[in-house]
């Protein structure tokens, strides 16, 4: 099975209040029927939450946390759950962080609204099981909005960034050096299969990190999403939501390489503020 995400042009009638609207298009084959929403970390106000609520296909469903990428499962949870009930009475659903078993992939694939913590990406993939995954991708199919902040970002990409690098014992916010062979990634959820996500990426500059990790993987596109901000990304579209900017790079034609440095020429940057809507291939 595909886990593509095809996507063609936002309609430029669409208004970004109401994202369930926009129309098919007869050209675009769509491989997804649900919806993301990617936050950049950082504090989540009411209304950037209220957006994420509304997406879901369901007033009568049920949102499903799961905070595997956090040291302290439980309390991510408890954090997050009072935000949600502050703003719906649908029920909210806590998968075992460490032990998910059969009844919790049935949960998993009936949600309307899946919702990872922050924390650590790479202890997100090493307790959750690849079932799970599986369960993850059929309730986006079916409709589902699949979301999550800072680590949870992170784990949207097929390739993930796992934050480490080949040329850095210690861990760095961000890359002191713009050049190859330094990224250390790994395998994402891949809901996005040609666009790599960071996070926190305006507060922490994290430019070289993107841009080293596109040269080194013939990335089409990178998204640098900032704390309280969300890249939301349709079945036909994409827009921004919250406070900050989404920094989208698209690959240029050629790059060059000296002293193992990263040359290139005419690459497109655009930083995209809340209520733009844009494409991306």
């Amino acid at each position: 099975m595909r886990w593509l995400i095809s996507i063609s042009l936002l309609l430029s009638t669409m208004a970004c209040d109401q994202p369930s609207k926009v129309e098919s298009s007869d050209a675009t084959e769509a491989y997804a029927e649900g919806n993301l929403f990617i936050i950049g970390g950082g504090s989540r106000s009411l209304s950037l939450m209220k957006e994420m609520v509304d997406l879901s296909v369901s007033p009568d469903g049920y949102i499903l946390v799961m905070s595997q990428s956090s040291s302290e499962p439980d309390t991510s949870f408890y954090y997050v759950a009072k935000q949600f009930r502050e703003l719906t009475a649908r029920p909210i659903r806590h998968v075992d962080s460490l032990q998910i078993q059969l009844f919790d992939l049935d949960s998993i694939r009936n949600a309307d609204l899946i919702y990872m913590t922050g924390g650590d990406q790479n202890r997100f993939k090493r307790n959750v099981p690849q079932e799970a995954v599986e369960a993850m991708k059929t309730a986006y199919q079916n409709g589902a909005t699949i979301a999550g902040t800072s680590a949870g970002a992170a784990l949207m990409s097929a390739v993930m960034i796992t934050g480490d690098q080949k040329n850095e014992p210690e861990y760095e916010s961000t890359y002191r050096r713009l050049e190859y062979d330094n990224a250390i990634t790994t395998e994402g959820l891949g809901f996005l299969d040609s666009v790599v996500v960071d996070q926190h990426f305006v507060a922490r500059s994290r430019y070289n990190r993107i841009l080293s990790l596109m040269a080194d993987l013939d990335y089409p596109i990178g998204a640098g999403i900032e704390e309280s901000t969300a890249l939301v990304v349709y079945p036909k579209g994409a827009t921004v939501v919250g406070e900050g900017q989404v920094v989208v790079f698209e690959r240029p034609k050629g790059y060059r390489k000296h002293n193992n440095k990263i040359g290139f020429k005419d690459m497109n940057l655009n930083a995209y503020l809340e209520g733009d809507t844009f494409q991306l291939n």
